[in-house]
């Protein structure tokens, strides 16, 4: 889930913050100290924060968690 699910979000950060000359470290940080307020940016704000708290809760619920099956995955989200 981690590579496939939070990367993007993490990698995209990262090259906005080397564009934009910021330099926090986590991916939460760098959503907060980034001043674009393009809708693209504000929504992968909301989804990153929520798949993290998803993680979390799947994470003490489960153990640790590598694979989601795609389809309990759509589940998931409709469910929410």
């Amino acid at each position: 889930m981690k590579q496939q699910v939070l990367f993007p979000f993490v990698n995209g950060m990262r090259l906005l913050a080397l564009k934009d000359a910021l330099f926090e470290s986590s991916t939460l940080d760098r959503f907060e100290a980034n001043k674009r307020t393009e809708s693209e940016i504000v929504e992968a704000q909301k989804s990153f924060k929520q798949l993290i708290e998803k993680r979390a809760q799947w994470k003490e619920n489960l153990g640790v968690v590598t694979y989601v099956n795609p389809d309990d995955w759509k589940k998931m989200i409709e469910s929410n």
